[in-house]
Parts: C-alpha cells; structure tokens; sequence
C-alpha cells in the first residue's frame, strides 16, 4: 500500500518539475519574443526597411547576378587561338601567257599560268600588287594593267593559310602605246601623266552568305577626282565617286556560295585607268572547310560570334563590374552589422529583465 503512493507521489513531482520547466520555458520564449518586438518597434525606418524579408531577398538575388555577371565575363575573357597550318606548297605558281622582255602595245592585259592545287596566286606588277585569282584546275588568270615602260611582273603561290611557295622568275615586259609614240616623235612631246597607283594587301580568306564583304583598297597618282566601278562577279556591280586620292573600302552582300572574281576599275579625269582582281570565296555557315582545285565556297579564317542582347549587355558592361561588387559588399556589411546589433540589443534587454 505504501509502495503504491509513493509512486503516486513520485510521479506527481516529476509532473510538477516538467510542469515547471516547461512554463519555465514557455516564459523564455515569450520574454524573447517580446524583446524581438520591441527591438522591432524601436527600429528606425532604415532599418526596418533593410531588414525587411523581401529586402534580403533582394540583396540574395543581387548576389546571384553579380556572381553570374562576374563568371561570364572571366569566361568571355579568356581567348583561346589556334591555328593549323596547311601543307607547305612544293611548286610555284609560273606565268605561261609571257615571254620575258616581251613588248606589248595594249594594256589591260590577261596573265595567265599554272599552280599547285589548293592554292591561291598573287599578282606583282613592280612590287605593287595588282590583282589575285584561286587556283582552279591548277591554272589561275588575272587582268592586270601595266604602266607605260617596264614592267616587272611576278606571280608568288600561296596556301590556305597564307605560307608563300617555292619563288619563281619574274617577267619583264614593256609597254609601248601608239598614241604616245607618236607624240614624243613631234617637235613639242606631251609629258605622260602621272598613273594612277592601287594598293591593297590581299590574303586567304572567305565571306558568309548574306553577310556583308568588304576590301579596303588606297588609291594615288592620276589627276583625281576618281569614278571607281566594281563588278562583283555576280552580275551586279556599284559605283564609287571619290574627290581625292585616299583609301576607300568596296562593300557587297552574296546571296549564294560560290566563287567570285571582283574587278574593281579605276578612272580619273584624264581618262587614265587602272584595274584590280580580287578574288573571294562565299559559303554557307558550317560547309566545307578548305580549298579545292574546283570552285566552291570556304570557310572564313577567323569565326564571329553573334551574342544575344543579356550576353551583349554582359560583354559591353565589364568596366562596370568593379562598382557592383563595390556597392554588393558595401550592403552586406551594413546588413551583417544591423544583424550583430540587434543581437546585442536583445541580448542587454534579455539581461535587464533577468535582473529585475
């Protein structure tokens, strides 16, 4: 009988004590919670704005987007250039439609020869150079104007990328107009003018279809102002005035792939002209890759990158990466700092009341 209300009586002051620590417990909590919303009250409107819940999501997503705008530019920033040379070309490209100390008494004139497959061949009339052709079924043809008296003329091979062949002789060949001859033969010889003079430095590359093809090409000599005339090859050509000697670049859009001579002919006012072969390779996007002894179109050298508008803004605003991490760093100490007071504020109210 003992036994049994001992127990009773046992069990009565476990239920005390747990009653106890619990109301003990549910007074902490409530005492905290009054402490939180006083130090919330007591708030000032600057705080209670920075420590709102959706303001520190805000600052969260603001962390995401500088930290992705940061990857993105270390990744745009880092360029990767690799280039596989061709093979090396075993012959040089060798004019066949000249004698060497030829004379001619007409100009222009279409020069002609052989050349190693996959290969391109540049035009040199006394070091200048005047006009390209590809190597189609190992022959290349290139109009070319010639000044009046000596002309050197050398025909230099290259590959895909740009590695010049074996050398091969040069021509000389001289020019002897009928108008002029005759003139210098009077009592009072007329002077020749000034010839006209193109410059452009030609190498390897191709174009995309409907994307814009562009050549700059310096023009002097002659007695300006210029008419230029461009034939494009395609059955379109243009039209360019130009008022002084000076460079000028010819612009054209190709609607389909293919191989194209461009024939740019220059005239000034005197009537004097000069011409200009340049030859161009249009392909569609992701079609074959190099050269080939028939006409087809090639791949560009170097592949440009469209980027949509997010990416363009990415690119475009790298100067300004610094002021985000700035002013990103910046808020979250404030934020970092409110928090680290307000846990000491609670922390001296909750003393306080502890002493009371």
């Amino acid at each position: 009988m003992t036994t049994k209300k001992s127990k009773s009586r046992k069990a009565k002051l476990v239920s005390k004590s747990l009653k106890r620590k619990l109301a003990k417990k549910t007074h902490k909590s409530r005492r905290k919670a009054s402490v939180k919303k006083q130090i919330r009250q007591r708030r000032p409107l600057y705080k209670k704005l920075i420590l709102h819940p959706f303001s520190v999501f805000l600052i969260l997503c603001m962390v995401v987007f500088v930290l992705d705008w940061t990857f993105r530019v270390i990744a745009d920033s880092y360029t990767v250039t690799a280039e596989v040379l061709a093979p090396a070309l075993q012959e040089g490209a060798t004019i066949t439609s000249l004698t060497n100390n030829e004379i001619v008494t007409s100009a222009p004139i279409t020069i002609s020869g052989t050349c190693p497959s996959d290969s391109y061949v540049n035009l040199y009339i006394n070091g200048l150079f005047t006009g390209s052709d590809f190597c189609t079924y190992q022959t290349f043809a290139i109009a070319a104007d010639l000044f009046v008296g000596e002309n050197t003329i050398t025909a230099k091979d290259f590959n895909v990328t740009n590695q010049q062949g074996p050398t091969t002789p040069s021509f000389d060949v001289t020019l002897l107009l009928p108008t002029l001859v005759s003139r210098s033969s009077s009592k009072n010889p007329i002077p020749t003018p000034t010839p006209i003079v193109l410059v452009s430095n030609y190498y390897y590359q191709t174009f995309i279809t409907n994307h814009l093809f562009s050549w700059q090409i310096s023009i002097s000599g002659g007695n300006p102002p210029y008419s230029i005339n461009t034939s494009w090859g395609d059955g379109n050509s243009s039209t360019l005035k130009l008022d002084s000697a000076s460079s000028f670049t010819i612009t054209h859009k190709y609607t389909k792939p293919g191989y194209y001579t461009i024939l740019v002919s220059v005239n000034d006012t005197s009537q004097d002209q000069r011409i200009m072969q340049l030859a161009t390779l249009i392909k569609n996007l992701n079609s074959p890759s190099l050269l080939s002894t028939t006409p087809k179109a090639g791949p560009p050298i170097a592949t440009t990158y469209t980027v949509n508008g997010l990416d363009n803004f990415f690119e475009s605003s790298k100067t300004w990466l610094w002021a985000a991490w700035s002013s990103l760093v910046v808020v979250l100490l404030m934020l970092i700092s409110f928090l680290l007071g307000e846990r000491e504020q609670r922390s001296e109210l909750l003393k306080r009341r502890a002493t009371r």
